[in-house]
C-alpha cells in the first residue's frame, strides 16, 4: 500500500467521528485523495487491516479487523467531517463510482449541458433519462428543450406503464457517458460563443467601472455584435430601472439604509425615482435624508456600494425571490 492508501485504510478502521476528525486535518488536495481512495474501495482483508494498524499501533484494539461495507463508511466519515449536504455534495464530485454512473454524472451538469446531451435524442429516451434525475434537475433540463419536444417527453412519461430494462438503461448510460466525455473534450470556455460571452460578461460584472465601461466600449467598437451580447447577458447598477417595484423592494429591504444612499450618491434621477417609488413613503423619506446626509465619500466607496446592489440583485434572482425583465422577457443572470 501506498501513503495514501494506508491513511484510507486507517480512517476506515476507525470510529466514524474520529475518522472524520482526523480527515479534517489534511489539506483540500489531500482530503480529495483519501476520500477517492476510501471510495474506492469495496472490502479490505483482516491481514491488510492489521499491516496498517502494527504501524499505528495503539489507534486500535479490535481482534477483528476485516472491513466490510468499506464505501458505506467511507461516505459516513465524509458527511460526519463536513455535514450532510457538504459531504453529499464532496462525495458526488470526488466517487469514482458516481462518475462511471451517466445519470449521476448528468444530475452535475447544467440544464443546458444535460439538454445538448440528449440532442437529436428519441423522445421516449430523453423520458427515460429525466426520469433518473432529481425532480428539480428533470424540470430545468425540460425547460431547456424545444417545446414540442419537451411536450412528447411529458407525454411519453404520463403514458408509460413500464420501466426501462437493466439492459437498456446500461446502453443509454454508455452513449451518455461518451457525449459528456466528448463535451468534457471541449470544455474550454472559448470553443462556444455564448459561454465566452458570458465569461466576459462575470467578469466585467466584478470589474469597477471604469475599467468595466472602457472594456465595453473597446469590445463594442471592435465587434459591435459581440459587445452587446456580453452586455445583455450582464446586470448593472444601471440597469436598476429594469426591475418591477417588488423585485426592488426587496434588494432594497436585503440591505442596509446606508449602503443603499451610498450607492445612490451618483445615481442617475431614474434610478433614483425607481428605488423611491418602490418603497413606502416613509422610507423613502428616510432614504433621502440619509443621501442628503452624506458628505464627500471617494468614488471607490460609492461604486462599492453600487456593487452591493448588483451582488444582492443576482443572489434574490438565484434563490428565486426575483425575476429580471429586459423588454417583457425574462433575462436570465
Amino acid at each position: 500500500m501506498d501513503g495514501c492508501q494506508k491513511i484510507a485504510t486507517l480512517l476506515l478502521a476507525l470510529d466514524t467521528s474520529v475518522a472524520a476528525d482526523l480527515l479534517g486535518k489534511f489539506s483540500d488536495e489531500q482530503k480529495a485523495r483519501i476520500v477517492e481512495t476510501m471510495l474506492s474501495i469495496n472490502y479490505l482483508e483482516h491481514d491488510a487491516v492489521e499491516q496498517v494498524l502494527r504501524e499505528f499501533e495503539g489507534l486500535c484494539g479490535q481482534e477483528n479487523h476485516a472491513i466490510s461495507e468499506a464505501r458505506e463508511r467511507a461516505r459516513g466519515v465524509v458527511t460526519t467531517a463536513l455535514g450532510d449536504d457538504e459531504g453529499d455534495s464532496y462525495l458526488d464530485a470526488h466517487d469514482p463510482a458516481a462518475n462511471a454512473d451517466a445519470f449521476a454524472v448528468l444530475s452535475r451538469l447544467d440544464a443546458h449541458q444535460v439538454a445538448g446531451v440528449l440532442d437529436g435524442e428519441h423522445p421516449q429516451t430523453v423520458a427515460v433519462v429525466l426520469s433518473r434525475l432529481h425532480a428539480d434537475k428533470a424540470g430545468q433540463v425540460l425547460s431547456a428543450l424545444p417545446p414540442d419536444v419537451a411536450s412528447d417527453v411529458v407525454q411519453r412519461t404520463a403514458t408509460s406503464t413500464r420501466s426501462a430494462p437493466p439492459e437498456v438503461l446500461t446502453c443509454i448510460g454508455e452513449v451518455l457517458l461518451r457525449r459528456v466525455a466528448a463535451l468534457s473534450s471541449d470544455d474550454d470556455p472559448w470553443v462556444a460563443p455564448q459561454r465566452r460571452y458570458q465569461l466576459i460578461a462575470n467578469m466585467l460584472a466584478e470589474a469597477n467601472g471604469s475599467t468595466r465601461d472602457a472594456a465595453l466600449a473597446a469590445v463594442r467598437e471592435h465587434d459591435p455584435d459581440s459587445g452587446e451580447k456580453v452586455r445583455d447577458m450582464m446586470f448593472l447598477f444601471e440597469d436598476i430601472p429594469v426591475l418591477s417595484a417588488d423585485a426592488l423592494r426587496a434588494v432594497i429591504g436585503s440591505l442596509d439604509t446606508q449602503t443603499v444612499a451610498l450607492a445612490l450618491k451618483t445615481a442617475s434621477d431614474e434610478i433614483k425615482e425607481s428605488i423611491f417609488n418602490s418603497i413606502s413613503k416613509r422610507a423613502g423619506q428616510t432614504l433621502r435624508e440619509e443621501v442628503e446626509m452624506l458628505g464627500p465619500r471617494p468614488l471607490s466607496a460609492v461604486e462599492q456600494a453600487q456593487q452591493a446592489v448588483v451582488k444582492a440583485v443576482y443572489r434574490l434572482r438565484e434563490e428565486g425571490e426575483i425575476t429580471i425583465e429586459r423588454g417583457g422577457e425574462e433575462e436570465m443572470v
